[in-house]
Formats: C-alpha cells, sequence, structure tokens
C-alpha cells in the first residue's frame, strides 16, 4: 500500500488461512499519533475469532500511518531516533486512509463485502473528511474510538493546554513540540493544516 509517495506496511489478519481471495467484510484500522498497528491486535483477535465462532468470514487489516511510529514510511529527513513523526500531518492521515481504501478495491487477499473503519484519536480527522471524497464512496460503516474532532483542541488537550495554533496564527514559531512524549514538528503540522484547510472544528461540522 502507499500513501502518497510511502509505503504503508500493515498486517492482514482473516478468518480463514486458505491461499484464496475471500469475500468477507474488511475492517481497516487506523492509528493515531505515535500509535502503532499491533496496539490494536486484540481487537482484530476478538473479530477474527467472534466472526470464526459464527462460521463467518472477516478480514482485519491494521496498518501504521507514514510520519508516524512503526514500520510505514517516513520522509528522508525524518529517519533518526525520535524524529519519526517531525512531518505528521492532517494531510498524511487523509493519504493514509484513501491508500488502504484503493489497497481494498484491488488485493489478492480479500474481496470486500463491506468495508468498515475504525480510526483512533487523531485519525479520526483524517478519516472524517477522506469519507467525504469520492474514493470512500464504498465504505459501509465508520467507528471513530476516541475520535478527535479537530486537531486544535486535540493538540490543546495532550500537552497541558498549550495553544500552538494560536502562536502559528500570531506568526509566531512553534518549533518542535512534545505530545504524549513524541515530538512533531509543530510549525510543519500547522502549516499543513492552514494551507488543506483540514482539522478545523467548522471543518469538521461541515464534513
Amino acid at each position: 500500500v502507499r500513501g502518497g509517495a510511502l509505503p504503508i506496511v500493515g498486517i492482514l489478519e482473516r478468518t480463514t488461512d486458505e491461499e484464496d481471495r475471500v469475500s468477507a467484510p474488511l475492517v481497516i484500522v487506523l492509528p493515531g499519533f505515535a500509535g502503532r498497528k499491533e496496539s490494536l491486535s486484540f481487537m482484530s483477535g476478538i473479530l477474527v475469532e467472534g466472526f470464526q465462532r459464527q462460521n463467518a468470514d472477516i478480514a482485519v487489516l491494521r496498518i501504521d500511518g507514514t510520519n508516524n511510529l512503526g514500520e510505514s514510511g517516513k520522509d528522508p529527513d525524518c529517519q533518526g531516533d525520535g524524529m519519526h513523526c517531525m512531518h505528521y500531518t492532517v494531510t498524511g492521515l487523509v493519504q493514509d486512509t484513501l491508500a488502504a481504501l484503493a489497497w481494498a478495491k484491488n488485493n489478492p487477499y480479500v474481496d470486500p463485502t463491506h468495508t468498515i473503519i475504525v480510526s483512533l484519536s487523531m485519525s479520526s480527522i483524517g478519516a472524517r473528511h477522506a469519507l467525504t471524497l469520492p474514493e470512500a464512496g464504498d465504505v459501509s460503516l465508520w467507528f471513530s474510538y476516541m475520535g478527535a474532532a479537530d486537531a486544535v483542541d486535540t493538540v490543546k488537550n495532550v500537552s497541558g493546554n498549550i495553544d500552538f495554533h494560536a502562536y502559528f496564527e500570531r506568526g509566531q514559531k512553534v518549533g518542535y513540540i512534545s505530545l504524549n512524549g513524541v515530538l512533531t514538528d509543530g510549525d510543519y503540522f500547522w502549516r499543513d493544516c492552514a494551507a488543506q484547510g483540514i482539522g478545523y472544528l467548522d471543518g469538521a461540522r461541515a464534513e
């Protein structure tokens, strides 16, 4: 799978070990900021085992986000220790969602009878915007698990109530900020939000 120009790594679990392509519901799980695909292995296991007990099929795809923790691609200048989330953006969340949906339509493992998105925390901002686009027309259900409504308040909530966006709006340098103990480039993040018009509460209401 590719998100924008970066590769996406995921884990696909199915109710069958057969090599043939299975026709089944597909659940796509999108991680939040500093989240990894491994963190929801228990949820995936519950879904797969539950469907197996009912003699029904399901597939669950858990991905690592780009420019996030995990195995998916990072920009060239974000490869070093502690740098992996420096270019984390809302645009990246949208691209990752659309890339996973594109993979769902053309892959050798599962032919989705239904496509379900599960988004965690910050990834809900990108997933919600993606769902307004034609490429997401096949999505049947969306579960927003502890989903963020907008980026401004979410960043405040995980940074000790510091309004970094207000600094950016005043033209002040935000610099590197720590969110849940993980560094990101605040200026890079807010420039992307402003340029794309995504991540704000008024946009969320419109979407």
